[in-house]
């Protein structure tokens, strides 16, 4: 009876922990899956961050600061989530093999990358937003005062066959407001223009203004000569109307200088001043992006112990962090890791500004 009891209390406690076992293994396992699955959940943000890093200068208008704040919020809660999913599945050490504390450790490279490029990403896309802006407002600017040009050569135009008139020759123009009222127009078109051009300052200070500032300065010097001019002649002083004129076409001509001095185009008045202020985070990002692209080989390799997961080959990759996808043919035990796409290797992808 001793030995019948002996054998049986071995049996019952070779089974308890062999049920153990399983079920600690099993939940190691989960808390595994779950845990990239969380960083798979960060990753939707992080695409997006990534996309705009990468983006030419100025082209993150699909993101506002409100979108970046509430969606760099979401991906770092999900990180944290995956960091409480790792120390759970670390809980079970007893139960975890080489293979599942190797890919823990890369997760947590993964994670530390992670956040690291969240946060650099939000300072180079809300520079990146702010000279965005400015450009806009800048080209805005720029067509105000071509507006302007359009409304000068008219009143121009409208002055000279007004002089016809008064040498009784044939005209269509005899009314001497009309070029007064264009002329208005112009310096109403040109004070939009500069206007516009201090929204642009507001947006983005960092940038040097100056050549655009001297140059609708002296376009307006030259639209106001030029109603001086017509008003001259509306009220018949001839004589004070030439001498505007005079100085109306040196100062149209020093205006024409300035513009032939304005950079060749937009971007570059604030491509120097971008770059100053978003080298070191971009050498973070690209830092801390091969850093995740590293640990999240070793958690595709992961992936492919234990079940039949046939990944995306990192070498062809999508471009796009999280993309890759996994497909499973393991049995109903393996499932969970088998729904678990694999870690794309897309973070490999340069973050540059053109």
């Amino acid at each position: 009876m001793a030995i019948v009891l002996a054998v049986v209390v071995a049996l019952g406690t070779g089974g308890f922990f062999a049920w153990r076992c399983l079920t600690g293994g099993m939940q190691a396992r989960e808390q595994i899956n779950l845990a990239i699955k969380a960083v798979q959940e960060a990753d939707a943000v992080i695409v997006e961050v990534n996309d705009a890093v990468s983006s030419p200068i100025g082209d993150t208008a699909s993101f506002t600061d409100e979108q970046l704040s509430s969606g760099s919020r979401s991906a770092t809660e999900a990180l944290t989530r995956a960091s409480d999913h790792i120390s759970r599945a670390r809980g079970l050490n007893e139960f975890l093999d080489d293979d599942q504390r190797a890919v823990l450790s890369a997760l947590d490279d993964s994670i530390s990358a992670r956040k690291s490029m969240l946060g650099a990403g939000q300072v180079i896309v809300s520079v990146d937003a702010s000279v965005g802006k400015a450009r806009n407002l800048l080209e805005q600017s720029l067509a105000k005062a071509a507006s302007a040009d359009a409304k000068t050569r008219e009143a121009t135009t409208a002055a000279n066959e007004y002089a016809k008139h008064l040498a009784g020759q044939e005209s269509q123009q005899t009314d001497a407001n009309v070029p007064v009222t264009i002329d208005n127009e112009a310096i109403s078109l040109l004070n939009e223009a500069n206007d516009l051009l201090g929204q642009a300052k507001s947006a983005f200070g960092d940038a040097d203004y100056s050549a655009y500032e001297a140059y609708l300065s002296k376009k307006l010097e030259a639209a106001q000569l030029m109603l001086e001019a017509d008003s001259a002649i509306l009220s018949g002083d001839f004589e004070r109307a030439g001498e505007c004129v005079t100085k109306y076409n040196e100062a149209d001509a020093a205006a024409s200088e300035l513009a032939a001095a304005l950079p060749a185009t937009t971007n570059d008045v604030f491509l120097d001043p971008y770059t100053r202020l978003t080298s070191a985070e971009r050498e973070s990002y690209l830092a801390a992006q091969q850093k995740a692209t590293e640990a999240d080989a070793l958690v595709r390799r992961y992936q492919g112990v234990g079940v039949s997961v046939a990944t995306t080959d990192p070498a062809g990759a999508s471009s796009t962090p999280g993309s890759a996808t996994a497909t499973t043919t393991g049995t109903a035990e393996d499932s969970a890791v088998g729904d678990a796409s694999a870690l794309d290797s897309s973070t490999t992808q340069a973050a540059s500004a053109s």
